[in-house]
C-alpha cells in the first residue's frame, strides 16, 4: 500500500525578514515602555524628596513664626508680644523692651512675563529673615536647647535666622554646566539660646565662647534686651557663604538645591512710607509685596529704617532638581 505524505515548506528568506521585523518593532516598543516608566518613577521620586523637603521648611516657618517675639506685654494699639503688635506706623512708638524681627527683602527684577500676563520674578537669592523667639514652657524648662562641649543648654528664647548661603568656594552647583547656569543654593536656618532675663545669663554662661550655639559677646551671655541692639557683635552675622568644615554648617541646612527664597510682606503705614503695590499697578502678589528703599524692616536699628506695622508675611521656597532638570515651589502666608 503506498501513503502519500504531505511535507511542511520551510519558511522563505521573507517570510523570516518579517517575523524579525515584527520582533524587533516589539522589542522597540517594551524597550520604549521601559524607559519611560523608569522615566516616571524617577520623576516622581524627584517631585516627593522635592516636596518633602518643601514641607519640612514650611513646619520649621510655621513653628518659629508664630510664637511671640518681643518681650512686651500686649497694650492697646501700641505695643506686644507679636510683630504685628509692634505699631511702628504710630507717631510716638516706643521701642520693645527686648527681642527684635528684622526682613530683609529689597525688590527683585521682573524677569518675564507670561501668556497669562503674570509677573515672573528674577530669583531671590539675598531675602532673610532674622528674629528672636519666645515659647515659654513653665518653671525648669527649655523649648530650645543646645549641645556644646559635651553639654546641653537650654533657654526660652532664642535668635533664630533664615537665609540662602553656598559653600566657599561654591563647588559648582548650578542648574546646568555652563557659566549661565542659575546657581544653587542652601537654605539655612541658624538658632542660637538667648538668655531670656539676666537671671539666666550664668547658667548659659560656661558655652559663651562657643557663639555658634549661644548669643555671647566674650564672656557675656546676650539678654532678649541687648540682643535686639541691630549694631554688631550683639546679633549673629548672617554670611552667604561657609567655607568646608565650619562648625555645624551641615546641620543648619532646611532645603538644599534652592533657587529662590523669597519674602514678602503685608504693611501699614501713617503716610510716612508707601503701601504695599496693588494689583491694579501690576503687584501680582498684593497686598504682599517687596520691601521699599533699601529693603530693610528692623525693629532694633535706632531710628527703624522704615516706620510700619507688618501685619503678614509671605514666603515662597523655589527648588531644583539638577539629576531631573525640574523645579518646585511652595508658599506660605503668616499672620504676624
Amino acid at each position: 500500500m503506498i501513503r502519500n505524505r504531505l511535507t511542511r515548506p520551510a519558511f522563505t528568506l521573507i517570510e523570516m525578514m518579517v517575523a524579525m521585523a515584527l520582533s524587533l518593532g516589539i522589542m522597540l516598543i517594551l524597550t520604549e515602555s521601559f524607559k519611560m516608566a523608569l522615566d516616571f518613577v524617577r520623576s516622581a521620586h524627584s517631585t516627593g524628596e522635592m516636596i518633602s523637603q518643601l514641607n519640612g521648611a514650611g513646619i520649621l516657618l510655621t513653628r518659629d513664626l508664630n510664637t511671640d517675639h518681643f518681650m512686651d506685654p500686649k497694650t492697646p494699639l501700641v505695643n506686644g508680644p507679636k510683630l504685628s503688635d509692634q505699631r511702628l506706623d504710630l507717631p510716638g512708638w516706643p521701642p520693645s523692651t527686648g527681642g527684635f524681627f528684622r526682613i530683609y527683602a529689597p525688590p527683585v527684577a521682573v524677569e518675564t512675563t507670561d501668556p497669562q500676563g503674570f509677573n515672573i520674578n528674577a530669583p531671590a537669592v539675598n531675602h532673610q529673615l532674622h528674629f528672636t523667639s519666645i515659647i515659654p514652657v513653665g518653671s525648669g524648662g527649655s523649648a530650645f536647647t543646645a549641645l556644646s562641649g559635651g553639654s546641653f543648654y537650654g533657654s526660652e528664647t532664642a535668635e533664630i535666622a533664615y537665609f540662602l548661603a553656598q559653600m566657599d568656594p561654591p563647588v559648582g552647583k548650578r542648574t546646568s554646566v555652563t557659566a549661565s547656569g542659575q546657581p544653587l543654593y542652601n537654605l539655612i536656618r541658624r538658632e542660637r539660646l538667648v538668655a531670656k532675663t539676666t537671671a539666666e545669663q550664668p547658667s548659659l554662661a560656661p558655652a559663651a565662647a562657643d557663639t555658634n550655639v549661644i548669643s555671647a559677646v566674650g564672656p557675656n551671655v546676650n539678654t532678649m534686651a541687648s540682643v535686639m541692639n541691630a549694631t554688631p557683635p550683639f546679633r549673629m552675622t548672617l554670611p552667604n557663604s561657609f567655607a568646608a568644615g565650619t562648625p555645624r554648617f551641615g546641620d543648619d541646612i532646611v532645603v538644599s538645591n534652592v533657587l529662590s527664597f523669597e519674602v514678602q510682606a503685608d504693611w501699614s503705614t501713617s503716610g510716612a512710607v508707601a503701601p504695599p503695590r496693588t494689583f491694579a499697578s501690576g503687584n501680582t502678589d498684593a497686598p504682599y509685596d517687596f520691601l521699599p528703599g533699601t529693603g530693610l524692616f528692623d525693629t532694633g536699628a535706632t531710628p527703624p529704617p522704615m516706620m510700619a506695622r507688618i501685619k503678614s508675611l509671605q514666603i515662597m521656597i523655589r527648588v531644583y532638581d539638577p539629576r531631573l532638570k525640574q523645579s518646585r515651589q511652595n508658599t506660605w502666608k503668616f499672620a504676624m
